[in-house]
């Protein structure tokens, strides 16, 4: 019975979770297990059995001094659980973040940075020139609201130099010119960096001597809550085979195209080959620049769209004579096509805020009936030479997987810009977003210990799934 009390009793006192207690409660359990066997231990007995009891008392003492001591002097938590036998699993990760310390390319010439071959430079940012900045983006007027935030706060612009747009000019550098226009089409899941890679096609398409003509805004062009208006007659009878007309947004898409400057000196040169009659007054002889044509517009909004449909006729023909080379850069191209958000003011005439009592009356204008847009679908068309034309599409937020070009367009839109060359603008691969967070980095846009680790990286990658514009997101808050 002796054998079976001391077992009890050192079992009592050794586990693991028992030796973390108390001594007053772990002299309350010895004694509801010395009196179970009370009944059979003599009293020399007893006192052996408390002796033993006390010797493991100080043993366990002893030990919790000494745990104690080792977790102060212990610099780190790795040595703490080898020394008392805890499991570790081993890292994964190495002890520096070992980021890029140039993520810029500033080693190489700008005309490098347009090179299908400059392999070097490949995933690194190349700066816009300041001047660039201003004649060819507008001060920031035709580039995404990020990019112009970007510029604003770091002062200047910065574009990463991706496979996705090094692709794209190598096509556009040996497209032939002699044959309807070349149409290049980025797709890619949403924030992928599509934008960017227009922007880039943009500064090169000016660097290259083109007319560019910028229709990045189309989201604001379309939007639902705008004013429409249609032609009437003398009795005020509405056409309703005519094309309505958007006042602000033609004024606003002129000015955006006044904002590239190259584009606005060519428009000073060129000129019309024959008279058009805006009103009774107002009339623009033969002759007459597509510049001036552009400032009348701005000051009659409401003649804004026509004159935006003229102007890019004129483009047209003048590119066909080989006067000029155009560049056309569509954003989210897949708005020109379908139902538009706006409401036809034809059928539907309620004051807004007024409840509608019969649903059936709303009507939404398709993109086609207005002026503007099929002004804008006439540079897709392929009746016309000496051009090329650059777009992205943008997946739906309600189905962001669907990214092929077929599924996000439709098939009526799809077959109406055919031919075209697809080119997927992934999520960042591994390089670009250790020299993006480099470039964060550098900028001062990110805290040095927040990216000091590989751990931090890697946790940046997968918070982000590497997706540019959630990397961004993240970015801002650390």
């Amino acid at each position: 019975m002796l054998k079976l009390n001391s077992f009890a009793l050192r079992r009592c006192c050794t586990h693991r979770t028992t030796s973390r207690r108390k001594t007053s409660e772990m002299t309350t359990i010895a004694s509801k297990i010395f009196s179970r066997y009370s009944s059979t231990v003599s009293s020399g007995v007893e006192d052996e059995f408390e002796a033993l009891f006390q010797e493991t008392i100080d043993a366990q003492n002893k030990v919790h001094d000494k745990e104690r001591k080792v977790i102060e002097e212990t610099a780190t938590s790795d040595e703490v659980f080898e020394k008392f036998n805890y499991k570790v699993l081993p890292s994964v990760y190495d002890s520096s973040s070992d980021l890029p310390k140039e993520p810029m390319s500033t080693a190489y010439n700008a005309s490098d940075h347009f090179s299908f071959h400059a392999t070097e430079i490949l995933h690194k940012f190349y700066q816009v020139p300041k001047n660039d900045y201003e004649k060819y983006f507008g001060n920031g007027l035709l580039v995404s609201a990020m990019q112009a935030s970007d510029a604003k706060v770091f002062n200047k612009l910065c574009l990463m130099i991706r496979k996705p747009s090094l692709e794209a000019i190598h096509y556009v550098s040996h497209v032939n010119l002699e044959k309807p226009p070349t149409k290049i089409l980025f797709h890619g899941k949403i924030g992928s960096g599509k934008t960017s890679c227009l922007m880039h096609l943009q500064h090169y398409a000016c660097t290259e001597n083109y007319l560019v003509i910028p229709i990045t805004d189309l989201r604001n062009t379309l939007h639902g809550w705008q004013e429409v208006l249609f032609e009437s007659d003398e009795d005020g009878n509405i056409d309703m085979n005519a094309k309505g007309h958007q006042p602000d947004k033609a004024v606003q898409w002129i000015s955006q195209l006044l904002a590239v400057e190259p584009t606005k000196e060519y428009l000073a040169k060129l000129t019309t080959n024959q008279e058009y009659i805006w009103g009774v007054d107002e009339v623009s002889t033969n002759g007459s620049t597509l510049l001036s044509l552009c400032e009348f517009a701005k000051q009659r909004p409401r003649r804004a769209s026509k004159i935006a449909a003229v102007v890019i006729d004129e483009i047209i023909r003048l590119a066909n004579e080989g006067t000029v080379k155009v560049a056309v850069i569509v954003d989210e191209v897949q708005r020109l096509f379908g139902r538009s958000p706006i409401l036809d003011p034809r059928v539907f005439s309620k004051p807004f805020g007024e409840r509608v009592e019969n649903r059936d009356s709303i009507r939404k204008l398709k993109a086609e009936e207005l002026e503007l847009v099929c002004g804008f679908r006439k540079l897709l068309d392929k009746n016309w030479k000496n051009g090329v034309v650059i777009a992205s599409v943008r997946a739906s937020e309600l189905k962001p997987l669907d990214i092929t070009p077929r599924s996000i367009l439709g098939i009526d839109a799809f077959n109406y810009l055919m031919p075209f060359i697809p080119i997927e603008v992934p999520n960042y691969n591994k390089d670009e977003l250790r020299n993006q967070i480099a470039f964060f980095r550098d900028q001062k846009w990110l805290q040095t210990e927040n990216i000091e680790t590989q751990e931090q990286i890697e946790q940046l990658s997968f918070l982000s799934n590497r997706n540019p514009a959630r990397l961004y997101d993240i970015c801002c808050l650390l």
